[in-house]
């Protein structure tokens, strides 16, 4: 919901809508096939630790690259079918594990065998995978961790995962933050509830913070500075300040996984339809978004999108093949008919991103700069680093510049410049 000033002057009011009465929930059937993307890249198949026609079991770590750390928990057991490269945003490389699913596999027993006494290393080599996914804020300097911040909102407009789990999973999220208390040894374990579900949180066992109904209220910059009183500094990040974000969804995937000794495989997404119609879907993890969209009755037609994550930041998907990850929490269908014109436009100096800027950012100055690939001068001269990436100022543009993108675009190229001096040096 967005609210304009009648004289154009004041910052337009965009919103949250309430969350809190959801649709039915509906269950997916496994896929015929699952893929699965490790967070590291596919180079030379003598490296692989599997190969094509290897058995795997349900809940199966698989760590497909020799001496790489990064691994992907078979969310659904069978025979794998192909291993390849993927790309993903900025020309990320990722590992693609494909398996044809077998309903009859064996269920993996490592995590029963690690027992009722879990452990953070047990949890960082186990349960990384959860449905919702584990932050490496948890396991990098453990000994920092001041506070853990447990979102029970979804960051972007129009999801509802989040909340849907606070409101119908409360024994599994009480059962969770009690295991990360004891396991991380955080002082302060804070559950952000969105403002219509004020009394939903208190069962946790966690404090309860209710967040604004203003967007980006549950940007995590932005409840570390409301909620906790602490600000991050332009460039710093919220765990070098003690502080690890974490989802509903997988501190109760956490809570499931203590009480019964097997990985939860489903993950909880909110599908918008192009009709503007919202579904609660549970899909195995690395199940085919085509797949999503057929089971709630939406066709792609061509030159149609659908989007990974919310309006405001989400990123456009390749192909209806892409998988379901850990961490989709939404997926939005636009109709080609509804999507704006691609046109190279200049900036008009509207003033309207200026306005909307949680942090005070010279958006129309920041916009030239990255436009012209200075990078470095983004930075220093119209502070970069301090935006917080809630995409109001591309949602605001008249214009239609793809605003969110190009500072996207301009921090990873700006921290590539880094890096490749520190190389250098």
């Amino acid at each position: 919901m967005i609210k304009r000033s009648f004289f154009g002057f004041a910052k337009p009011n965009v919103q949250y809508e309430r969350a809190d009465i959801f649709p039915m929930r509906q269950e997916i059937p496994a896929p015929a096939q699952v893929t699965f993307l490790a967070d590291v890249p596919y180079e030379r198949a003598d490296l692989l630790t599997i190969q094509t026609g290897d058995a795997v079991g349900s809940g199966q770590k698989i760590q497909p690259v020799n001496g790489n750390p990064a691994y992907v928990t078979a969310a659904a057991g069978g025979v794998i079918s192909s291993i390849s490269s993927h790309i993903g945003n900025f020309g990320k490389k990722y590992t693609a594990i494909t398996i044809d699913v077998d309903k009859d596999a064996v269920v993996d027993t490592q995590l029963q065998e690690a027992g009722k006494e879990l452990t953070m290393g047990t949890i960082a080599d186990l349960l990384r995978c959860v449905p919702g996914g584990l932050p490496d804020g948890l396991f990098n300097g453990s000994d920092a961790l001041d506070t853990i911040v447990v979102q029970g909102a979804d960051e972007d407009l129009l999801g509802i995962t989040q909340p849907y789990i606070v409101k119908q999973e409360m024994s599994s999220l009480k059962q969770g933050v009690a295991l990360l208390q004891k396991v991380t040894g955080a002082k302060r374990v804070v559950l952000t509830v969105p403002f219509s579900m004020a009394s939903e949180g208190g069962a946790s066992g966690a404090e309860v913070k209710t967040l604004s109904p203003k967007y980006p209220a549950a940007n995590p910059r932005l409840i570390a500075r409301d909620c906790l009183g602490i600000t991050i500094p332009a460039g710093s990040t919220c765990e070098a300040a003690g502080i690890c974000f974490i989802s509903a969804e997988a501190v109760a995937a956490l809570g499931k996984a203590y009480e019964t000794g097997t990985i939860p495989n489903r993950k909880i997404i909110t599908v918008v339809k192009r009709s503007g119609e919202k579904m609660l879907v549970s899909a195995v993890i690395g199940t085919p978004a085509g797949d999503v969209l057929a089971a709630c009755s939406e066709t792609l037609n061509a030159n149609d999108r659908f989007v990974f994550g919310g309006p405001m930041t989400g990123s456009a998907a390749v192909s209806e093949s892409d998988p379901v990850g850990v961490d989709t929490d939404i997926i939005i269908v636009q109709d080609s008919a509804a999507l704006p014109a691609v046109v190279d436009r200049s900036c008009i100096n509207c003033g309207e991103c200026v306005r909307m800027c949680p942090a005070n950012v010279p958006v129309n100055i920041l916009i030239r700069y990255l436009a012209a690939g200075e990078y470095s001068d983004a930075v220093d001269q119209c502070d970069l680093l301090s935006c917080i990436e809630c995409g109001l100022c591309a949602f605001v543009c008249p214009v239609n510049i793809p605003i969110f993108q190009y500072i996207k675009l301009g921090k990873y190229e700006f921290a590539s410049l880094n890096t490749a001096e520190a190389d250098d040096a």
